[in-house]
């Protein structure tokens, strides 16, 4: 599983730019920004990190007129678009051609045509990539296990060794292994959170409120992190709702998006992510292994008693983000590598 929090409030963002009323103060709410103005909003979003892919557009169906002021700060504070086409069969096919070319067909078939019918007014499509390099080389790469508690087995999976100082610290509170791994020719890093116990990943979300990056110190570590990619597609309509998010799915107020008659409700949110974390670059040399570890302590092979330092292994379910400082572009959680 992976979601995107910013991409998510971009998406809401550009909703928020059309509304008025009691549309506007909810999503105002729910963004965070209470007694603030639209435009200050707005800048808020306006600076994205080059190296997180973010692509949203909004469909909307013909006879549906976007007012030019709309798509002038549309395009001024979140650049996007927003467009009008029949929303049919066809106007499926060409939103599903305009996310594979941004994401260079990595996500296809995004939208079904069984999801439209003459009610459909308006789809807001969000689709987000990132792809990234280590910062510090991978030094080796061998096969391990990566353990699945919930099915009492495990399944071999390509490992990959990062040497390095690392920000890293013991949370009690989540009872977890947390270490920051930076990425090559960006600010952006990637956030470790790796249960003590093989069944500690559910204590570790709970407690994710506990959370302290500011404990983390450098310290001299080895990680085993496996190579894994994650896609994941949901339709946001109905965790919205749950988070208090009601008044766009049914008589939204936005009249600062159409000024038509037609009562305007979001039909679809549509979301999509996806991570790739490999050794791009490197040489896989493989080796067999099946080592279990409770805990982060010092390898007792030659080569890492030389280098030292305590070593974390991701070998079983496990949390990631991808951070800049404290703000968080991507979260998931990998179960089970594929």
């Amino acid at each position: 599983m992976i979601f995107s929090p910013t991409a998510i409030d971009l998406a809401l963002a550009q909703i928020y730019l059309g509304a008025a009323g009691e549309t506007e103060t909810e999503l105002r709410n729910v963004l965070g920004f209470p007694g603030r103005s639209k435009s200050e909003i707005m800048e808020t979003f306006q600076r994205i990190n080059p190296h997180i892919l973010i692509n949203s557009r909004m469909f909307v169906a013909n006879g549906i007129t976007i007012l030019p002021s709309y798509q002038k700060m549309s395009r001024k504070y979140l650049h996007v678009d927003a467009g009008s086409m029949d929303l049919n069969f066809q106007g499926a096919s060409k939103i599903n051609q305009w996310v594979s070319s941004k994401t260079k067909g990595k996500v296809v078939d995004l939208i079904d045509f069984s999801m439209l019918d003459d009610a459909t007014k308006v789809i807001l499509v969000n689709v987000v990539r990132f792809v990234g390099e280590w910062k510090i080389p991978l030094k080796r790469a061998s096969t391990g296990n990566f353990y699945l508690p919930d099915e009492r087995r495990s399944v071999a999976i390509k490992m990959m060794d990062l040497f390095g100082n690392f920000k890293y610290d013991f949370q009690d509170k989540l009872d977890s292994h947390v270490t920051i791994i930076p990425y090559a020719n960006s600010s952006l890093s990637m956030l470790l959170i790796v249960p003590k116990s093989f069944r500690g990943i559910r204590k570790a979300e709970d407690n994710l409120r506990s959370l302290d990056l500011s404990s983390l110190s450098l310290k001299k570590l080895q990680v085993s992190l496996p190579k894994f990619s994650i896609k994941y597609d949901q339709d946001l309509a109905q965790p919205l709702i749950e988070l208090g998010v009601t008044n766009i799915f049914n008589d939204a107020d936005l009249s600062e998006l159409t000024k038509s008659k037609e009562k305007i409700r979001i039909d679809s949110i549509q979301h999509s992510a996806s991570i790739n974390v490999d050794e791009k670059g490197s040489r896989i040399v493989a080796a067999a292994g099946d080592e279990l570890l409770l805990s982060a302590r010092a390898r007792k092979k030659k080569k890492t008693l030389e280098y030292g330092g305590l070593l974390v292994t991701c070998n079983r379910p496990f949390l990631f983000a991808i951070i800049e400082n404290t703000k968080i572009f991507f979260f998931g959680r990998l179960s089970r590598p594929e």
